[in-house]
């Protein structure tokens, strides 16, 4: 059995087409990001992926969670539940983070908004979606896709070791979001195009497809293989639904 699986994105980079248009439900494979990559290699190449962008999910008329999160949690519950699929992931960054934070600390509060507003779709609006994914990245998806040293510096123009091409702690990584900052976005885009205001999608999927998840998974080891392991476990239980 194929595993159908609903992500809930938060943007272009991460999830591609289906980030930019709310009537974007079917994947479109030649416009990805970094989620449908990474999503493949931790479920089976076999996957069947839909979506929509978190951000156009409508809020409307749902009061409780009070959180945002939780909220759109519930709405893309519903979305993955007309659509027939087994599996929703639900992607949300660990922003808003001072440095030095604990990831680990900020990591798990993030998840239980994530849990709590899927425990509010199942319980109070009768919602099911088999099995849930909280796709969780310390501080940002750009932290996971700066783990694997070697990976980013072969996506790079010029193959150069910097100091953004050899992070050892991405997700310690925090700042302004603007240019010159410690920003793991701002840090991805001077390691790949630093002549460029941003790295575009096509290096989020690349860098998706091509970095060791061994390596993400112990340089992330607060967010990405809980990521990991979850998504694997939904994946496998789906397939044996049968």
């Amino acid at each position: 059995m194929t595993a159908r699986i609903f992500l809930a994105v938060e943007g272009v980079n991460d999830g591609g087409a289906l980030g930019k248009s709310p009537q974007a439900r079917a994947n479109d494979p030649n416009n990805e990001g970094a989620l449908q990559p990474l999503v493949r290699r931790l479920a089976g190449q076999d996957v069947e992926i839909r979506g929509q962008k978190t951000t156009m999910l409508p809020l409307g008329g749902l009061a409780d969670p009070e959180h945002a999160v939780g909220r759109r949690v519930r709405q893309a519950a519903t979305l993955a539940a007309l659509d027939g699929c087994d599996v929703l992931v639900v992607h949300v960054d660990v922003d808003a983070a001072e440095p030095g934070d604990d990831p680990a600390v900020a990591w798990r509060s993030v998840a239980s908004l994530v849990q709590d507003g899927f425990t509010s779709a199942v319980v109070q609006a009768d919602i099911t979606v088999e099995e849930i994914v909280a796709c969780v990245p310390c501080r940002t998806i750009e932290a996971w896709l700066l783990a694997d040293n070697d990976a980013v510096r072969a996506a790079a123009a010029d193959g150069a070791v910097t100091p953004e091409r050899s992070v050892t702690d991405p997700e310690g990584l925090w700042g302004d979001n603007r240019p010159g900052t410690e920003h793991p976005k701002h840090v991805l885009r001077r390691a790949l195009r630093p002549s460029r205001p941003r790295a575009a999608t096509r290096d989020y999927a690349r860098l998706a497809s091509t970095a060791d998840l061994e390596v993400v998974a112990a340089r992330c080891p607060a967010s990405f293989p809980p990521f990991r392991d979850s998504l694997r476990a939904a994946a496998a239980a789906a397939r044996g639904r049968v």
